[in-house]
């Protein structure tokens, strides 16, 4: 049988990380829909790339998610610290541990908390909307 303390570990670590990646969907969906109006994915893809998106905006997967957040910051059309981005790009690994089941080592728990306390600070020192 399954340690009882092992699995409520991964489904509270689910549950972070379920808010983490919703949060930068809504984080990024809030700030370029008041810059570019209620069409901002087709439009901001088309100046950007000068083609439609392959896929729509919520079918994005958590890496394509953190590459047009990257994208966008670098545009200066979102305000967030480059720190936290590349804090991100390493959470991949455990975000696919998580999805798939596998159970995070201490250090990948504790590093899912840290993201998960920076992304709430950020939230929360942003207020709404999430723009600069």
């Amino acid at each position: 049988m399954l340690d009882k303390n092992e699995v409520e570990k991964m489904s509270y670590a689910y549950g972070r990380f379920y808010e983490i990646e919703n949060f930068i969907r809504l984080f990024i969906s809030k700030n370029m829909h008041f810059l570019y109006g209620a069409n901002w994915y087709e439009i901001s893809y088309k100046k950007i790339n000068n083609r439609r998106p392959v896929k729509s905006f919520d079918n994005l997967l958590f890496h394509e998610l953190i590459s047009t957040l990257k994208m966008y910051s670098d545009m200066n059309l979102l305000l967030i610290p480059k720190r936290l981005i590349m804090q991100l790009n390493y959470f991949t690994p455990i975000r696919n541990k998580i999805a798939h089941t596998i159970p995070l080592e201490e250090n990948e728990y504790m590093f899912l908390l840290d993201i998960y306390k920076e992304l709430d600070e950020f939230r929360i020192n942003q207020g709404e909307p999430y723009h600069k």
